[in-house]
């Protein structure tokens, strides 16, 4: 029931519209941050793996030249 009252009274006011747009504007202000903080984590998890993965491959090719 408070609802309606508060959808009635905001479908009254003009200006009620720009608080929606408000609201949606900050809305994907929060998507696009949290987009860019998974981006962000993704490029340290691959920088990581990447990094692990030439070091795993100098200590075989170490091993390697090691047992010829």
């Amino acid at each position: 029931m408070k609802w309606l009252i508060t959808l009635c009274y905001c479908a009254a006011i003009p200006g009620c519209n720009s608080n929606e747009a408000l609201i949606n504007t900050k809305k994907q202000a929060l998507v696009d941050a949290s987009n860019r903080r998974v981006e962000k984590g993704i490029a340290e998890l691959k920088a990581d793996c990447d990094s692990n993965l030439l070091r795993e491959t100098y200590k075989r090719v170490q091993l390697l030249q090691k047992q010829k």
